[in-house]
């Protein structure tokens, strides 16, 4: 019989404390706080905002956990992970540029091949995981308002 084990409040905060820090960087990496050579740089910094603002929602998740967040406080946390998911994806999948994707075959641990693919593959992928992300932040998003158009009746 499994058991549901919660995270412990200093558990949650310590976690969250890690993934804030880490979204800050980045968040800060993109306003320019932390200075970034522009030539490393691949992405639009908004995309890097919505990177760093990911990893911050992310670390409010085992919050909600250890300290029981209200129902809807906890969607609010879910859909800003799953949106700025979404975001990214759809930008390296749709959004005009160049991008640059790398990658390999392997099958039961034996490499068959490496390429460093232009943009077609790596974009068709990412826009596979992006349409399933938006669908799935659609259905959330249905149901989200349906439930609420329940509970009004």
């Amino acid at each position: 019989m499994a058991t549901e084990q919660q995270i412990s409040p200093l558990g949650a905060v310590l976690f969250a404390l890690a993934f804030f820090g880490a979204g800050g960087a980045i968040v800060a990496l993109s306003l320019n706080y932390i200075p970034l050579d522009p030539a490393k740089l691949h992405a639009p910094r908004w995309v890097l905002t919505i990177a760093g603002l990911m990893f911050i929602a992310g670390g409010c998740v085992p919050l909600g956990t250890a300290f029981n967040f209200r129902a809807w406080v906890n969607q609010l946390i879910g859909l800003a992970v799953a949106s700025s998911l979404a975001i990214i994806f759809n930008w390296v999948a749709f959004f005009p540029g160049e991008r640059h994707f790398t990658g390999s075959t392997s099958l039961l641990g034996v490499r068959f091949g490496s390429a460093s693919d232009g943009d077609i593959s790596g974009r068709i992928l990412f826009g596979i995981f992006a349409l399933f992300i938006d669908w799935m932040l659609f259905v959330w998003l249905y149901q989200f308002i349906h439930g609420l158009r329940q509970s009004n009746k």
